[in-house]
């Protein structure tokens, strides 16, 4: 009887912790914030040029500098990528190519709007471009730092 009652205790203890532990997330073992709401998008900048030698490397650093960290000074990661189209003659165009991944608060969402249009609207004047992809994903992801 009285081991029973103890492995009663113990149980219950156990599930106590459970219920504990379920409905406080931070205790799992970290102290940090569980994760948060955030938005992501993507835009794809094209090097070549009509006429013109490709986009350089000290340009491409420059534009970052100047007109993407300003506007995202909390961060944004670049991947190099190569890129292909079909061109409108037909042909398949190859191109490097430049990505840059946007994550930020879903309740920045309105706010940065204006941010990225403007990235996209200097990159394809000052570069000469038709067009600055942008991939915006539809449901928010979960971010943790």
């Amino acid at each position: 009887m009285m081991k029973s009652m103890k492995l009663l205790q113990i149980r219950t203890a156990f599930v106590v912790a459970l219920i504990v532990i379920s409905a406080n997330p931070g205790i799992r073992g970290s102290t940090a914030e569980l994760p948060r709401k955030f938005v992501r998008v993507e835009l794809y900048f094209g090097f070549d040029r009509k006429g013109s030698d490709p986009v350089s490397e000290e340009d491409w650093t420059k534009f970052l500098a100047e007109e993407v960290t300003p506007r995202f000074p909390d961060g944004f990661s670049v991947l190099k990528a190569l890129g292909q189209f079909r061109g409108d003659d037909g042909s398949i165009v190859r191109e490097e190519s430049r990505i840059i991944l946007l994550f930020f608060p879903k309740s920045d969402r309105k706010k940065n709007e204006a941010l990225i249009e403007a990235i996209r609207a200097v990159y394809k004047s000052k570069f000469n471009q038709e067009s600055v992809l942008r991939l915006d994903f539809v449901k928010s992801v979960e971010v943790d730092f």
